[in-house]
C-alpha cells in the first residue's frame, strides 16, 4: 500500500497476470505505478515519475507506458509519453506526443492496446472547435511507442468529456459525453483500425448531469454505459445501451492476422473455477487443446477441431477437479506449446 500523501488511482492496465495501476499522490505531488505480476497476489510500488495532474498507464507486450498532461507556460500544455521495461521501477524514452491548445487541451483519457499497438485519446480545441476541451483526438503507435501516426479527429462535437476506447481488430469504438446545455452520450466507430471514422451517433436523448461514460466492444456488439441524473440533487442512475455491429470479416483485412503461432495468455493464474487460454493462429489449422493433471492424466479436451486463422480463446471450467497444478497442451499444425495452471478452490 502507499502510505504517503493522499493516493488517488487514475486507471488500471491488465495484460495476462500483470496488473499496473497509475496512482497520483496528492500532498507530496508525484505520480507512480503500483504493479503485480502474479494476478494481484503481491504488489510492488514503482519509482516516482513525472508530476502531472493526469496520468494514464497502458501495457503492451514488452513495455509499461505512461501518458502525462504537463503544464508548460501561460495556457499551454504538453502530452508526454514515456515507457518502462520494469513496470515503472525506471522510466525512459520520454517524448512529446502533442502540444495542447490552452485550457481546452485536456488530460489523456483511457487507453487501448492490442499486441504491440498503442492508442491514446484526449480532447483539444486546436482543430477549430470552440468550447472547453472539445475535439476528441486519437493517436496510434504500431511499435510500442517508438513512433506515432498523425493525430486523427474522432469527434468535433463541442464540450466533449470522458472519452473511452474499446478495440477488437480491425474495429475501434470511442465513447464520450458532451457537457453542454443539451447533454448527450455519443459514440463513434472505425471499421479500418482508425483510418476513417463513421458519423457520430447519439446514444441518448438529451439528459442533464451526465458525469461518466465507458465503452466495451464484443465480437458483434458495442456496449456503452454512463451515469446521469435528471436534475441537480437527484440520485444518479447507471444506464447501459447495446448496439449491434454489422457483419464484418477479419479475413478481408489480412494485415491484421497474427504472424506466428503463440499462446498469448492463460489467465487468471492461479484461478478458482475457470481459466481462459488465448492463442494466435497465423493460418487456419487443426487445433487440439487438452488439460492434464499432475499425473499426466487427461482431464479435459477444450478443442479438437479445425479453426480459422486469427486470435482464438477457450475457457476451461474446472468443474469437480480438485485443487492442484494442471498442464494445458496446445497443438496447431506442427506447433506445440504447454504451460501450467494452478487451480485453487
Amino acid at each position: 500500500a502507499i502510505n504517503q500523501g493522499n493516493p488517488f488511482p487514475r486507471n488500471v492496465a491488465i495484460l495476462g497476470d500483470t496488473i499496473v495501476i497509475s496512482v497520483l499522490v496528492y500532498g507530496i505531488m508525484w505520480d507512480r505505478t503500483i504493479f503485480s505480476t502474479d494476478g494481484g497476489l503481491t504488489w510492488t510500488i514503482g519509482a516516482g515519475s513525472i508530476y502531472s495532474a493526469s496520468t494514464m498507464v497502458a501495457l503492451t507486450r514488452n513495455w509499461t507506458h505512461e501518458f502525462h498532461h504537463i503544464y508548460i507556460n501561460g495556457y499551454s500544455f504538453e502530452m508526454i509519453h514515456q515507457r518502462s521495461s520494469d513496470f515503472g521501477m525506471t522510466w525512459q524514452d520520454s517524448s512529446i506526443i502533442s502540444t495542447l491548445d490552452n485550457w481546452s487541451g485536456m488530460e489523456p483519457d483511457p487507453l487501448g492496446t492490442v499486441d504491440n499497438d498503442l492508442f491514446i485519446i484526449w480532447r483539444d480545441a486546436k482543430y477549430g472547435c470552440m468550447g472547453f476541451g472539445c475535439s476528441g483526438i486519437i493517436r496510434q503507435s504500431t511499435d510500442e511507442g517508438v513512433s506515432w501516426l498523425p493525430e486523427t479527429v474522432v469527434t468535433d462535437t463541442p464540450w466533449t468529456l470522458s472519452h473511452s476506447l474499446a478495440i477488437r481488430k480491425p474495429i475501434i469504438t470511442a465513447g464520450w459525453f458532451t457537457d453542454d446545455p443539451n447533454i448527450n452520450v455519443e459514440t463513434n466507430i472505425s471499421y479500418d483500425y482508425g483510418k476513417t471514422w463513421c458519423p457520430v451517433f447519439k446514444v441518448t436523448p438529451n439528459e442533464s448531469y451526465t458525469i461518466f461514460s465507458s465503452i466495451v466492444l464484443t465480437n458483434r456488439t458495442v456496449v456503452l454505459a454512463w451515469t446521469s441524473r435528471d436534475s441537480l440533487g437527484a440520485p444518479f442512475q447507471i444506464w447501459c445501451r447495446t448496439g449491434i455491429l454489422p457483419e464484418t470479416s477479419v479475413q478481408d483485412e489480412p494485415e491484421f492476422l497474427p504472424t506466428d503461432y503463440k499462446v498469448l495468455h492463460a489467465y487468471p493464474n492461479p484461478f478458482n473455477s475457470s481459466a481462459t487460454i488465448k492463442y494466435s493462429l497465423p493460418k487456419s489449422s487443426d487445433v487440439k487443446l487438452s488439460i492434464y493433471n499432475i499425473l499426466g492424466e487427461k482431464v479435459a479436451v477444450l478443442a479438437n477441431e479445425f479453426q480459422n486463422a486469427g486470435w482464438q480463446e477457450v475457457v476451461w471450467e474446472s468443474g469437480n477437479n480438485p485443487s492442484g497444478v494442471y498442464v494445458y497442451r496446445l497443438t496447431a499444425g506442427k506447433y506445440t506449446s504447454a504451460g501450467k495452471l494452478l487451480l485453487i478452490k
